[in-house]
């Protein structure tokens, strides 16, 4: 079952080409990596996907309901809003008010993802891993069953990381989530994920992981920074600002 179809994607700001030709699909139960440089559109395609940029060509088609976890550098830490109120607030800005059920799914999922204690915290408080499960919480709020993720790994240490894709993984299971994912972690990228796209304003490929070498990785997107520090260690190498 398809999920996500893009077919002839443009994307143009002013004079900036941001995405080109992109076509692509994502099936049911697909967990996606999207990798490339700064500047490749990664992040442009997952808000042309939600709805937040409309002026593109090409046709969008989305069957199912989204969830969207955006870069943790985008969430303004300095606004005096508690850990409750700021999972909810897509709910809010929506209905223009809380249920009292959703309240209550709202705490269960702060629970659920280990953080319950923290509930009334100001999110400025939290750590960055801690702010991470609060999005992905926030994102999983919706009953989604496509769940966009613009870099979760960000700011996160190691040991964090493997608690979040391990509660990812959970949640993925239980309701058999489709999962878009964007990353710098091409080492993460090979390890978690089912597919990977290959993306810089065009597609340059699209592929289960298992047939896509990280050698030939490094040989077709070396012109990208992309390189390779150890065996079973993958980079890309920061120089354009993400559009």
């Amino acid at each position: 079952m398809i999920k996500i179809r893009v077919e002839n994607l443009f994307v143009k700001f002013g004079e900036y080409q941001a995405l080109k030709g992109v076509s692509f699909e994502v099936k049911a139960g697909d967990f996606i990596g999207i990798i490339g440089p700064n500047g490749a559109g990664k992040t442009t395609l997952l808000k042309v996907i939600i709805g937040e940029i409309k002026d593109y060509t090409g046709k969008v088609e989305v069957y199912g309901k989204m969830g969207y976890q955006p870069q943790l550098n985008t969430v303004n830490r300095e606004f005096p809003m508690d850990v409750f109120t700021y999972i909810l607030l897509p709910v809010y800005v929506k209905n223009r008010r809380f249920t009292r059920k959703e309240r209550e799914r709202a705490l269960d999922m702060l629970k659920r993802v280990g953080l319950e204690d923290k509930a009334y915290s100001l999110v400025g408080d939290l750590s960055g891993g801690e702010l991470q499960r609060a999005s992905l919480a926030r994102a999983l709020l919706s009953d989604a069953d496509i769940l966009l993720l613009d870099e979760p790994d960000s700011g996160v240490d190691e040991m964090g990381k493997n608690t979040f894709y391990e509660l990812l993984y959970d949640v993925k299971k239980e309701r058999d989530l489709t999962i878009v994912m964007v990353s710098h972690d091409i080492g993460l990228v090979f390890k978690e994920c089912s597919t990977i796209m290959c993306l810089n304003k065009t597609l340059h490929c699209h592929a289960p992981t298992e047939k896509i070498s990280p050698d030939k990785l490094k040989e077709m997107f070396g012109q990208f920074d992309l390189w390779i520090r150890a065996d079973k260690h993958y980079e890309v190498e920061h120089r354009e600002r993400s559009i």
